[in-house]
């Protein structure tokens, strides 16, 4: 499974195991929003989306959207997979509490 935290620093705590349950994985730092030049109000909204065998993560700030694949089932086990973004776009972000990722 995973789950993902956004922060008001910015940056985003992802957790990945096979059974969150009973492991207790260390978090991966995904994302910073330092070369933005707006640290306050930080990550506003992340949202998964599954496409096929992969799940992608996507996280925004006021002034962006980024995304990574952070699960392949067809990569095989969890533990061997890198966490890649797969995008950024400056072009808009979300307002707090806002659930939709895609501006």
């Amino acid at each position: 499974g995973v789950v993902a935290i956004g922060t008001r620093a910015g940056s985003v705590q992802l957790f990945r195991a096979q059974d969150l349950k009973q492991e207790r994985p260390w978090p991966a730092t995904l994302a910073s929003n330092e070369e933005e030049g707006n640290l306050e109000g930080g990550v506003t909204s992340v949202e998964f989306l599954e496409q096929g065998t992969r799940t992608v993560l996507f996280a925004c700030t006021r002034k962006s959207v980024r995304s990574w694949c952070v699960l392949d089932q067809a990569a095989g086990n969890l533990n061997n997979q890198e966490v890649r973004q797969l995008h950024v776009d400056v072009g808009g972000g979300a307002a707090p509490a806002c659930a939709c990722a895609f501006p």
